[in-house]
C-alpha cells in the first residue's frame, strides 16, 4: 500500500510540471524536483514531515517557479502550474481549500504591464485597473510591470517590477487605536504611503515583512525591497517618517529616520537545503548594517523610481542636472563609499580574499573631499570589491 501511495505522488509531481530524478528508495530520501523546461526557479519552500513509518522526520524543499518571460518556443500556450503537493504536515482538507476570497480592502488605481492577483485557491486572474483587491490575495508584478494599490481607509502601495506581495492582514473594522495591516513581501520592492497613524503596538501596526525581516510605522512613506542571492537581504529605505527595521522576532532592531536606509542581512545561501531549525538559526544570526544617509539625489531618484504615476518619468531632466562631486580620482559625492580589491592576484575573476594577502577595503568620501575611514571587509565580503578597478556607490554593505 505504501509503494501505491509514493508512486501516485511522483505521478502528481510529474503531472504538475516537475521532474523527479531519484529513484524510489529510503522512505526519507527527498524527492529531488525542479522547474519545467517553460519555468524559471524563483526560490524554495521548505518544509518537514514524516516519513517511512511515521518514527522519523525529513526536511525537504521544493522549487517556487514562474513562467518565464518571454517564454521559450513551445511554450506559448503553457499554463500555470499549481504548486507541488503540500506534505502530509501542510495538507488541509478540500472543504478547507475552497474557500472564498477574503474581505475586499482595496482596489487597484494604476497598472502598467503584466500585473496577475492569485487567490488563496491558487487561483490566478489578470489584474486590470479598478479591480477589487481582497484579503489574503497575492499581488505579482512582470519584470517590467508596476501596480497602484488604494485601500479602503486612503493608505496605498505602489509595487515595483518583478515583485510578490501577500495581503495578509488589514483590519478595516478596527477602531484608530486597534488598526492593523500586514503585507508579505515574498520578492521584490514595494512602497507604502501611509497616510493613517498607527501606535505602533500588538494592536495597531503596519508592517511590511519578508522572510527574515520585519518593517514597521505608525505614519509614513518608505520603501521595502527583499532580495536573495547569497544573502538575504531587507532593506528599508524612509522618504518620510521614520522606520523601525528588525529582524522576526524583534531582538534586534534600528530605526531608519527620514533621508535614511539601513539593511538586514542573512547570511543564509538559498540554493542549500534547511531544516526548519537550521533556517531560524540562520536568520537569528542575521545582523543590522549601519544607518547610512542618503544624498539629495539619491533621494529623488528614488521617489521617482518608486512613484507609480502616470507622470512621465523625469529620467533627462534628472540626468542633465549637475552632479557636484566631492571627492576626486575617482569622482564621488558626499558619503559615498569605494570598494578596491588590494593584492589580488593578477587575471583572477573574483577578490580572493580567501587569500592571507589579499584585502576588500571600504573608503569613505568626506566633507574635505579625501577618501577617508579606511577599514577592511570580512571575507565573506568579497563580492562587495571587484577583482581589479574600484567600485564607487551608495555605503550599503
Amino acid at each position: 500500500m505504501k509503494v501505491s501511495v509514493t508512486r501516485v505522488i511522483l505521478l502528481l509531481l510529474c503531472a504538475l510540471g516537475f521532474s523527479v530524478r531519484a529513484e524510489v528508495g529510503d522512505p526519507c530520501d527527498c524527492p529531488k524536483l525542479e522547474c519545467s523546461s517553460c519555468e524559471e526557479q524563483t526560490g524554495l519552500t521548505f518544509y518537514s514531515e514524516k516519513c517511512g513509518d511515521g518514527s522519523r522526520v525529513r526536511s525537504c524543499a521544493r522549487p517556487s517557479c514562474d513562467e518565464k518571460n518571454p517564454r521559450p518556443p513551445g511554450c506559448a500556450s503553457a499554463k500555470k502550474v499549481a504548486p507541488p503537493a503540500a506534505s502530509e504536515a501542510e495538507r488541509v482538507p478540500a472543504s478547507t481549500k475552497e474557500v472564498s476570497r477574503g474581505p475586499e480592502i482595496g482596489k487597484s488605481v494604476l497598472i502598467k504591464g503584466s500585473v496577475w492577483l492569485e487567490w488563496p485557491s491558487g487561483q490566478r486572474e489578470s489584474l486590470a485597473e479598478g479591480a477589487r483587491v481582497h484579503l489574503q490575495d497575492i499581488l505579482i508584478t512582470d519584470t517590467a510591470a508596476e501596480a497602484k494599490v488604494e485601500f479602503q481607509d486612503g493608505n496605498e502601495i505602489h509595487v515595483q517590477p518583478n515583485s510578490k506581495v501577500k495581503m495578509v492582514e488589514y483590519d478595516l473594522n478596527a477602531g484608530k487605536m486597534n488598526r492593523r495591516a500586514l503585507l508579505d513581501l515574498i520578492k521584490g520592492k514595494v512602497r507604502s504611503k501611509v497616510v493613517n497613524k498607527y501606535k505602533g503596538s500588538e494592536t495597531s501596526y503596519y508592517k511590511v515583512k519578508t522572510r527574515s525581516a520585519v518593517a514597521g510605522v505608525r505614519g509614513t512613506d518608505f520603501v521595502v525591497s527583499f532580495e536573495v542571492n547569497h544573502k538575504q537581504v531587507t532593506k528599508v529605505e524612509t522618504l518620510s517618517g521614520a522606520v523601525q527595521l528588525g529582524n522576526s522576532d524583534a531582538s534586534q532592531t534600528v530605526e531608519v529616520p527620514k533621508g535614511n536606509y539601513a539593511s538586514y542581512v542573512v547570511e543564509a545561501n538559498s540554493s542549500e537545503v534547511f531544516s526548519d531549525e537550521e533556517i531560524s538559526d540562520f536568520v537569528a544570526r542575521g545582523y543590522l548594517t549601519p544607518v547610512h544617509t542618503m544624498t539629495t539625489a539619491e533621494i529623488e531618484k528614488l521617489d521617482w523610481e518608486t512613484e507609480v504615476s502616470n507622470k512621465a518619468r523625469q529620467v533627462a531632466s534628472t540626468k542633465s542636472k549637475p552632479t557636484k562631486w566631492v571627492c576626486q580620482s575617482p569622482q564621488a559625492e558626499l558619503n559615498q563609499c569605494l570598494w578596491v580589491c588590494q593584492n589580488n592576484p593578477k587575471g583572477e575573476k573574483r577578490c580572493r580574499t580567501d587569500l592571507p594577502q589579499v584585502n576588500c577595503l571600504r573608503r569613505k568620501c568626506d566633507a574635505n573631499g579625501n577618501w577617508s575611514d579606511e577599514s577592511r571587509l570580512p571575507a565573506s565580503f568579497h563580492e562587495q570589491c571587484q577583482p581589479t578597478g574600484v567600485k564607487v556607490g551608495p555605503c550599503d554593505y
